[in-house]
């Protein structure tokens, strides 16, 4: 009797984690919008001469070909490339404060905190801030942030 009891209240409790697990946390998701097709687009106007004559009958049964004026797209419009953003504070902070090893070749990996990174990965997602590369040159790393502010920091 008492295993029997046992064997139930492990089936309720176990039922009762599945259905908060699996049902009761995940919403479901809302029905979709009907779709509403569009209508098709109109038929081009195609014009028909009307005869001058009884004899030009024959001549208007047949449609002169209609030409339209086909006018290129306008040129696109060229920006001045954005003056060079000064960084804010914290992003200069982040990058002053960060305890970085670098292994240059192919690929050129920053490694912080035990982890590794290559140009491009977002090394904080809260700021926003990316690994951009390595100048061998001046043994400096470059950061960027969302704003597209630069940062370079020796190594």
């Amino acid at each position: 009797m008492m295993i029997g009891l046992v064997g139930v209240l492990v089936l309720v409790v176990t039922g009762y984690f599945w259905y908060e697990q699996f049902v009761a946390s995940h919403p479901k998701e809302p029905p979709h919008p009907a779709t509403v097709s569009k209508p098709p687009p109109p038929a081009p106007a195609t014009p028909v001469p009307a005869p001058a004559e009884a004899g030009a009958a024959a001549e208007a049964n047949q449609a002169a070909p209609v030409r339209e004026a086909v006018q290129p797209p306008p040129a696109p419009k060229k920006h001045p490339p954005p003056a060079a953003l000064d960084p804010s504070l914290q992003f200069r902070t982040f990058v002053d404060h960060l305890k970085v090893a670098v292994r240059i070749g192919p690929p050129t990996r920053l490694i912080v905190n035990d982890l590794s990174y290559r140009p491009g990965d977002v090394i904080d997602p809260k700021l926003g801030v990316v690994f951009v590369g390595v100048d061998t040159e001046t043994n400096e790393l470059i950061f960027q942030d969302p704003t597209g502010a630069v940062v370079r920091r020796l190594f």
